[in-house]
Order: structure tokens, then sequence, then C-alpha cells
């Protein structure tokens, strides 16, 4: 088996490349390889807009965001890059347990159960929360935002 970069994509943390195989059958693949940090990256950018275009009832000051399953997530909001908008923004990793209508105005649940997201949701049904997850069953146990990570699409 060969395996030959045909492209570089972009450079740093948004590496990424596609590449040939080509195994004993003579079959040539393409397959995207890509930098994990890209994704966490990605996920932090979409977080961000949709926190900045939220509006509340009340105007939180700062914003609240908590973030539960994903340790990797939460250092690259606090880095700032993602969250560089007009409003200020505080980041929390949480744990289940908190009172999240009390300490959140937004929860993101990645890389979590979907029985504990669903009990966070039963939380926040109806708080000013702003609640964002993955996977389809989320929005169909009554998140706001689903995204879907693995497909490139959200």
């Amino acid at each position: 088996m060969s395996v030959d970069v045909l492209a570089q994509g972009l450079t740093g943390e948004f590496a990424q490349a596609a590449v040939y195989v080509q195994d004993d059958s003579r079959s040539l693949k393409i397959h995207a390889v890509s930098n994990p940090q890209f994704k966490v990256r990605r996920l932090a950018v979409l977080i961000a807009g949709i926190v900045s275009y939220t509006r509340w009832p009340t105007s939180p000051n700062p914003i609240r965001l908590c973030v539960m399953g994903h340790d990797e997530l939460v250092e690259e909001l606090k880095s700032g890059s993602a969250l560089s908008g007009a409003r200020p923004v505080t980041v929390h990793n949480v744990k289940p347990g908190i009172d999240f209508k009390a300490s959140c105005n937004v929860v993101s649940v990645t890389a979590i159960p979907p029985e504990n997201a669903r009990q966070l949701l039963f939380q926040i049904v109806s708080a000013p929360v702003v609640s964002i997850g993955e996977g389809p069953e989320f929005c169909s146990d009554g998140g706001m935002f689903c995204l879907h990570p693995d497909s490139g699409l959200t």
C-alpha cells in the first residue's frame, strides 16, 4: 500500500490534507485528514457565533457560557480568540449537578451520554438558557442547537 499527500490545505491549527491511498487491489481512495485541534476550533467558533447572535429578555453581563464534557473546548473558548466579540463572556467547565438555571446563560453539552443531556434539558426547560449539543436526539429531547461535527454539517 502506498500513501501520498495530494495537497496541503490550510496551515497550522487548521491543517488539512487530501490523501490518496492505493492498496494492493489497485483501487484509489481519497480520505480527508484533519488536525483534531481544527475540530475543536471549529466547534468553538460555532458556539461563539451562536452566543454572539443570541438575545435574552434581560441582557446578562457577562454572558455565562457553561461547557460540560469537553475540556479541550473549554480551553479553546477561554483562549479568547473565538469569543472576542463586543459582549463579555465568561467560560466555565461544569459538572452534572449544578443549578444550570442560576449559573449559566448558555450550556454546551458535547461528548456526554444522551441520558445526561436529557436530564440537563429537563432542568432548563423554562429558563432563558440557550442549549447547544450534538446529535439529532439532542434537539428531539428539547435542545435548541444541534451540531453534527462528524458530518461536517451543523
